[in-house]
């Protein structure tokens, strides 16, 4: 801990305990971590909108990989690798021409 608020040139007195060193060290820790990325980006007028991870309402892309995986168990009756990869291929195209929704 006291390397932490040493490393940060933040004022501490050597009398304190680990209960207000903790205390010192939440007031001063940022709160979201910063990405190199994020700074490239906001220099270029961008700002980056985190998204919780697995969070299907947020990301799409959940919603559309739940469909195809359905698609794929639903007519995998081989189970071989290169069924499960042409099953893929053909869900993954219907993806892209818009129909992914329907049921093709």
């Amino acid at each position: 801990m006291l390397f932490w608020v040493d490393k940060r040139g933040i004022q501490y007195s050597s009398d304190m305990t680990k209960a207000e060193l903790y205390n010192l060290i939440k007031m001063h820790k940022p709160q979201c971590e910063t990405f190199a990325i994020d700074c490239l980006l906001a220099n270029h007028g961008h700002t980056v909108l985190r998204l919780p991870p697995y969070h299907p309402d947020l990301n799409p892309i959940k919603i559309m990989w739940g469909i195809i995986k359905t698609r794929i168990a639903a007519k995998n009756v081989t189970f071989e690798l290169r069924d499960v990869q042409q099953l893929a291929e053909q869900n993954f195209a219907a993806v892209t021409m818009g129909c992914c929704l329907q049921t093709c």
